[in-house]
């Protein structure tokens, strides 16, 4: 897996007013990544949403929740030295403001049925009941489309998945070339 040198951390340049999928590297099986949104604002400012850990939980709590990160500096590696492999920009983005991130965030904590919004107690529970970053982010996408501020089919949002797993396979499978972050837009 790729390691950041001590000076090397390449800043990723996002545009602004956009939706990106961002996939990072697991300690886990090979071509299993971390899938987060990242969705900028009309100067630039990102803010990284997605579904993790959730580390300051008490034991009655769920295993894992949605994460909201605003103010996201967007580079290669995070603080705890994983890649980012790839930013997906997804076209048909209607960017939004004020008010409007209501309806984003409501999108973003509807994913999930009724009863599993929480997520379980136990991430090997979350994972029995599709519970996990990959299914939110798609998830999430649909929801989008759904509000009107994706315009994008539903085919189209579920077939986004195969093509950010194979193409952040081949990434993976070239790690020792990374050196940045790669961009798409799809």
């Amino acid at each position: 897996m790729p390691t950041p040198q001590a000076d090397k951390n390449p800043i990723v340049s996002l545009e602004t007013n956009s939706l990106y999928i961002a996939t990072s590297q697991r300690m886990a099986a090979q071509g299993t990544f971390h899938w987060a949104v990242v969705i900028t604002d009309n100067v630039g400012k990102a803010t990284r949403i997605h579904w993790t850990l959730i580390k300051t939980r008490d034991i009655n709590s769920p295993a894992e929740g949605l994460v909201s990160i605003p103010d996201y500096s967007a580079s290669t590696y995070s603080r705890g030295n994983t890649a980012t492999f790839a930013f997906f920009k997804i076209a048909g983005y209607d960017a939004v403001a004020g008010e409007d991130w209501d309806v984003v965030w409501d999108c973003a904590n509807t994913v999930f049925p009724e009863g599993l919004r929480e997520g379980f107690k136990t991430v090997k529970e979350n994972r029995k009941n599709g519970v996990r970053c990959r299914t939110w982010a798609l998830g999430f996408l649909r929801r989008l489309v759904e509000s009107g501020i994706l315009h994008r089919s539903v085919e189209e949002v579920q077939g986004f998945e195969k093509l950010v797993v194979d193409t952040s396979i081949v990434i993976e499978e070239n790690a020792d070339e990374f050196t940045a972050s790669k961009m798409y837009t799809i």
